[in-house]
């Protein structure tokens, strides 16, 4: 059932950690509205394995799906205090939760561009402005991906990109 509101017939989004909670509403009312959904989860694209995101790029370009719409949702988080978090448990917090937002956003970007329409969309947590004690990776890569998109805001949004 299409809304008054918002029309996105023709539209290509992608939402990852969009099979539950969050992703998944965001998911059904992107396809209320009449887009196509990509919904992401593990499975589909591995968002700690750089190569994987890439990959999975190269399918979705090669298939004519690439996202006009990408809502990075999905994130891992360990409650760990950050004097005993592991570097590697830190390093896949960053790659999952900052470092494929951003590869995700180069990959579909040349196409918002060259169409002078596309949404680079986050998802929050209260994380980002008051961090748990023992969360600190995760409140730093939420922060982190918040001020990734208001810094492309301003460089984006005159190519129609919001």
């Amino acid at each position: 059932m299409k809304t008054d509101r918002f029309d996105l017939t023709g539209k290509i989004a992608l939402v990852t950690g969009s099979t539950r909670g969050i992703g998944l509403a965001i998911g059904d009312a992107f396809e209320a509205a009449g887009a196509t959904v990509i919904r992401h989860n593990p499975k589909v694209c591995d968002l700690s394995d750089p190569a994987a995101i890439d990959a999975f790029f190269d399918r979705l370009e090669a298939e004519g799906k690439m996202p006009d719409i990408v809502v990075a949702n999905a994130s891992m988080q360990a409650k760990i205090p950050w004097t005993e978090f592991p570097l590697e448990e830190a390093q896949r917090e960053v790659q999952v939760n900052f470092l494929a937002t951003l590869r995700m956003f180069q990959r579909c970007y040349p196409k918002m561009k060259a169409q002078k329409w596309g949404r680079l969309i986050t998802v929050g947590s209260v994380n980002e402005s008051r961090p748990h004690p023992d969360m600190c990776v995760y409140a730093a890569t939420k922060s982190a991906q918040e001020n990734l998109v208001r810094g492309l805001a301003r460089q984006v949004a005159p190519e129609g990109v919001t």
